[in-house]
């Protein structure tokens, strides 16, 4: 383990780079600014921060330590792990930043023939009976929390805790039973399948929000699940017409840069620039979308309608086209070489009707519907009341033949 109290370097990558081929570094990854359009930000790798992109900003990075090993990094995440920063493991071979899972670093240890699986075993087994006890739920509520963070950093190893890692939890929080155990199991495999569920191609609204109402409740003592919940309601949002028409209002000049693509996908520009202020109103644009995607989906229509009703769709202005210009006399008279034709057309003209020629039959026509039969249809239809004599009445789709 190698503590870093100097100032963060400029070139990370680099730096890490020359740390050496097993130098692993833990750093801290805070909130970042989210994409200007809702279609691009793609389904989030649940349990990674994503820092290791190549267009990621790693200002939102803090250096913890650089450790070496990966059973020393392994230890020490499991012990700074507190359930609500978000602690990622990078590693920097040729210059390029790669983020780890701990999962990850688990499996390889306990494949690792000469690995001791045991002490591996105690350690995991630590740190889930921590996620239970520091859960803010307690009791079962606290296992479902610990279940849920398990399969957000661990599923890589294994999609629930195996029995070397869940009995001594259970043990050591008093709570051995079947019971517990299949809740335990239960939960993990289910957010797992939750997980596996983000990369299908194509998913309907009513999925996006099942899924949602699954996620956002786990989301309060599991952080690593908020991206996935904030994710699923705006693809819920996409598929929303009152939502989309909320966005319209809100953000009218971030809303179509985005379908300004290539036939292969690829954006024709680049994002547009934001300054500070407008950074300021897209984040309240986007929260007022999710406020009402949520309240509309969740048995809150009254909230919903509110949030549509404070911002109405303006009106536009309407502007009286000009009708087009008359035709002048110079324009309107042929040209020279189109004035003998009609001569020619005539001629062949009265040549053709000479020779005679089969009569067509004109096709049948159904008779159309007047207005009195329309209305004798409709009122005639059991149980509809008789219509007013005191004023004329026309069904609905009657138009005057």
């Amino acid at each position: 383990m190698n503590e870093q109290p100097h100032p963060f370097p400029d070139d990370f990558r680099a730096w890490l780079a020359e740390r050496g081929q097993d130098a692993y570094a833990l750093v801290w990854v805070g909130e970042g600014s989210e994409p200007a359009g809702f279609e691009d930000s793609g389904a989030p790798r649940v349990g990674e921060s994503g820092i290791a992109r190549a267009d990621a900003d790693l200002t939102r990075i803090a250096l913890h330590e650089v450790t070496h090993g990966r059973a020393e990094t392994l230890r020490r995440w499991l012990q700074l792990d507190d359930g609500v920063r978000h602690l990622a493991v990078l590693t920097a071979e040729l210059g390029v930043l790669r983020e780890h899972t701990p999962g990850e670093l688990a499996a390889e240890l306990m494949r690792d023939p000469a690995g001791d699986e045991a002490r591996f075993s105690e350690q995991l087994a630590g740190w889930f009976y921590r996620r239970n006890a520091e859960a803010q739920q307690g009791l079962e509520l606290g296992w479902i929390a610990a279940a849920a963070a398990w399969a957000c950093h661990m599923r890589a190893l294994a999609g629930c805790p195996p029995p070397s890692v869940l009995t001594p939890s259970l043990q050591r929080a008093g709570e051995l039973d079947d019971p517990t155990a299949d809740l335990v199991v239960t939960t993990a495999l289910k957010v797992v399948e939750l997980i596996d569920r983000l990369e299908l191609a194509y998913r309907t609204r009513t999925e996006l929000v099942e899924d949602w109402h699954a996620v956002e409740p786990l989301a309060a003592d599991v952080p690593a699940l908020a991206p996935m919940a904030v994710w699923l309601l705006d693809q819920a949002a996409l598929r929303d017409a009152h939502a989309q028409q909320l966005r319209a209002v809100l953000e009218p000049d971030l809303t179509d840069y985005v379908g300004d693509r290539r036939a292969g996908g690829t954006l024709l520009g680049t994002a547009p620039v934001l300054d500070e202020a407008r950074t300021v109103h897209l984040a309240q644009a986007r929260e007022a979308v999710r406020a009402y995607t949520a309240a509309a989906h969740s048995g809150r229509e009254p909230d919903a309608r509110q949030l549509l009703d404070a911002f109405p769709v303006p009106a536009r202005a309407r502007s009286r086209r000009s009708p087009p210009p008359r035709p002048t006399a110079a324009s309107s008279r042929p040209s020279a070489p189109w004035r003998a034709r009609p001569r020619r057309w005539r001629a062949r003209s009265t040549t053709s009707s000479n020779s005679p020629s089969p009569p067509i039959a004109a096709p049948p026509q159904a008779p159309r519907a007047t207005c009195s039969t329309a209305l004798s249809a409709h009122w005639s239809t059991p149980g509809l009341p008789a219509p007013p004599s005191t004023r004329r009445t026309y069904a609905p789709a009657c138009r005057k033949s």
